[in-house]
């Protein structure tokens, strides 16, 4: 289990909970999914450089937030290995998992 469950309303939605995305305007409300399916599976989305910052959070707070929450392996492209304006993030976890990692992040970056 996450635990992002009681801080989304459940599946029917709701608001985000009082954390770092207090502070911003939600893209959508929040709407889980039904694979609880426990297979791990890799996505990759991209971020622009420029709002990379604002997915990591001083000292690392926003993305461990969302692994915590998420239980997703995040990993964001190192700047030595960036070219052009986009970052790769990688996800690894359960469709789920990944469904409500994707979220947390659209809140905060805009994904391509």
């Amino acid at each position: 289990s996450c635990g992002i469950n009681a801080e989304y309303g459940g599946s029917q939605g709701g608001v985000p909970y009082s954390g770092i995305f207090s502070k911003i305007n939600t893209l959508e409300t929040f709407t889980d999914i039904n694979d609880a399916s426990d297979t791990q599976v890799e996505q990759q989305i991209y971020i622009p450089n420029a709002e990379t910052k604002s997915v990591i959070g001083p000292k690392g707070s926003h993305i461990n937030e969302i692994r915590q929450f998420t239980s997703c392996i995040i990993k964001i492209q190192a700047d030595s290995d960036v070219e052009g304006d986009l970052r790769m993030v990688t996800l690894k976890g359960t469709q789920r998992q990944l469904h409500r990692a994707v979220y947390m992040i659209r809140n905060i970056a805009r994904v391509v």
